[in-house]
């Protein structure tokens, strides 16, 4: 499994160095408990964020793929089938062909979407933990359009976002808060930087906030100004604007 989101779902493992090699290797015996291969400076993530009791490591200078096919072989694996994430966007084409050569008798197979729809199916655990971050995200939505004010700035309405989430007890959010006005009011995914709102304008707002890596996104439509009727259907049933 290579797949951060996956690996965290699995063992609890987490960090911002996930564009270096990882991945959390899950037997078929039950009785065997899962095992990771990650760089050596993310070794103590392991030991204090998981359940898990063994990591295998590698140097910057070293292939990951080399201590991954070390670790099979030490599991008694490297002749067996093996279930990989080929659609992952951590597992990077060289690597997986590398994966191939170092394991010239394995089975490889596709497992794609294997743990995302064990991860459909939301515990009573999770689903209060996504209960209590839209809670944030609602705090900070809330606040941002406080600021949502001609003369203000895209970054005001996101300091507002960032600063009413984490104030309230969010954690760190996987991604920005979208903020875009009038002509990149259109644009997907662009955010704040630093544009003044002007009258008669557009903004798209959108704010995911994060409690222990579960988020919850809400998008709201600011317009500054009069509702015309080429506009009014765009208006919010809670009275936002």
């Amino acid at each position: 499994v290579t797949d951060p989101e996956n690996i965290f779902y699995l063992t609890g493992y987490q960090t911002l160095g996930y564009w270096y090699f990882q991945a959390a290797v899950v037997l078929e015996d039950p009785d065997v408990p899962p095992f990771m291969v990650v760089r050596q400076l993310e070794e103590p993530n392991v030991y204090a964020r998981t359940y898990l009791e063994t990591a295998f490591t590698y140097q910057d200078d070293e292939e990951p793929i080399v201590h991954l096919r070390k670790a099979l072989v030490e599991y008694g694996l490297s002749a067996k089938s093996i279930g990989v994430e080929l659609r992952s966007y951590f597992l990077r084409n060289i690597e997986f062909h590398q994966l191939k050569k170092e394991l010239p008798d394995a089975n490889i197979k596709n497992t794609s979407g294997l743990v995302e729809s064990l991860r459909r199916v939301k515990s009573f655990i999770e689903i209060k933990k996504m209960i209590k971050t839209g809670h944030y995200t609602k705090i900070g939505i809330e606040n941002a359009l406080q600021y949502a004010r001609i003369g203000n700035t895209e970054n005001d309405i996101a300091v507002a976002f960032y600063s009413a989430v984490l104030g309230a007890g969010g954690h760190y959010m996987a991604i920005p808060p979208f903020v875009a006005s009038g002509p990149r009011s259109f644009l997907p995914h662009a955010t704040f930087a630093n544009r003044c709102l002007e009258p008669d304008e557009l903004t798209l707002l959108e704010g995911a906030a994060s409690f222990e890596r579960y988020h919850a996104p809400c998008m709201r439509t600011i317009y500054l100004g009069k509702i015309e009727e080429h506009t009014s259907e765009l208006q919010s049933p809670y009275d936002l604007v």
